[in-house]
């Protein structure tokens, strides 16, 4: 039988033919008022604990780089709220160019992505392009139930389990860590676990299915909300897929300073899911957008430019910011040019925090600027 991270073994999974074609330290925030508000501020334990040069180095730039995400912390909070759904009230007409073909993405057509006819939109069809119209503009959009929450729980269940096979399988090997954690080491409070499609479990057990590959078709397969908007922004049932992870943040891991995951470029190169694997509260470090700085405004321009002059704390402190509290299922798909961080998980009243990313990315863009590795197993 083919291994479950075998790259062969991807091509026998009985997908549906529509489905996408399957080819991410800072530190907390200060106490502040209103629903971030934090008890206490939580710095995650360093990785290395030796006095040499190179470990003293680091725990001085991790001290740094922690100051410096404090201070943004104070700068959004007055300016911060929760995200919401888009309002339909936003939603332009189809000859807007949103009931067609996308520009920088593809219509759903034969493929199942689109709708090139003139006839009047679906109720689905126009909540559609309401989210592809706010993730055009705002760079952001929340989607409420992606995944079934049955889903996205027994999901979870499988994560934990790959997690541990993976520890155990570094711990026998610890040359096999990057291929599982995608780092050399893995990072003690907030960590990427790179996940095959067929779980461990259920390939040991011979089944031909198992919980991500349920969720991979809920998310991507014929008429999935998820995936027709991924081939949309993108280039249709085309679509190459960039990064497919479970990210895990622990109590006391350290609010991320404001960033970007992939440089400005004219045509969006790469876009993202978060989705939820159980409800998601405040106090376990929920991921706060700036909406509208995915593209070149003067905003933007002073955020990127403005570090040594103050330009870039003066942008901060005008800035809208949203903050992702999800129930288990829901996401947060997202223009990886979009600046945004992951908030601390409170050391006394967060708890373990796991979701699945899901990337695609748009083959029109330029990929000598992603600045992005993929964060995929190898082969995949």
């Amino acid at each position: 039988p083919l291994s479950h991270r075998s790259t062969r073994h991807v091509l026998h999974v009985p997908l549906p033919s529509t489905m996408l074609f399957l080819a991410t330290m800072a530190a907390t925030a200060l106490p502040m008022a209103g629903p971030m508000a934090r008890t206490s501020c939580v710095r995650s334990p360093p990785i290395m604990c030796s006095t040499s040069a190179s470990n003293l180095l680091y725990l001085d730039a991790m001290g740094a780089s922690g100051r410096r995400a404090d201070v943004e912390a104070e700068l959004l909070a007055p300016n911060t709220q929760e995200m919401t759904e888009p309002n339909p009230k936003r939603a332009r007409s189809s000859g807007g160019g949103f009931g067609g073909r996308q520009k920088g993405g593809s219509a759903r057509g034969a493929a199942g992505f689109g709708s090139t006819s003139s006839r009047a939109e679906t109720t689905e069809e126009k909540l559609e392009t309401l989210r592809a119209q706010t993730l055009t503009e705002d760079g952001v959009v929340l989607i409420k139930g992606g995944l079934e929450r049955e889903t996205a729980l027994a999901l979870r269940e499988a994560v934990i389990d790959e997690i541990k096979r993976a520890r155990e399988a570094v711990r026998l090997d610890p040359a096999a860590s990057p291929s599982r954690f995608h780092v050399p080491v893995e990072q003690p409070t907030r960590a990427f676990t790179l996940l095959p499609f067929r779980d461990e479990a259920s390939a040991a057990a011979g089944h031909a299915n198992g919980p991500i590959i349920q969720a991979m078709r809920e998310l991507l397969g014929r008429d999935a909300a998820v995936g027709n908007l991924f081939g949309r922004m993108c280039d249709g049932s085309d679509s190459q897929l960039h990064d497919f992870y479970a990210l895990r943040t622990e109590p006391g891991s350290a609010r991320q300073q404001v960033h970007f995951d992939t440089p400005f470029q004219k045509t969006p190169p790469l876009f993202a899911a978060f989705i939820a694997l159980q409800d998601v509260t405040i106090e376990m470090g929920p991921t706060v957008f700036l909406p509208k700085t995915h593209t070149r405004t003067a905003a933007r321009k002073a955020f990127d430019g403005g570090i040594y002059d103050g330009r870039r704390d003066a942008m901060l402190a005008k800035a809208r910011s949203n903050y992702a509290l999800l129930s288990a299922g829901d996401l947060v798909m997202f223009d990886m040019r979009t600046l945004h961080a992951g908030t601390a998980n409170q050391l006394e009243k967060g708890s373990t925090r796991y979701f699945l990313c899901v990337t695609f990315r748009n083959l029109k863009a330029n990929d000598v600027e992603l600045g992005h590795i993929p964060c995929i197993c190898a082969g995949y």
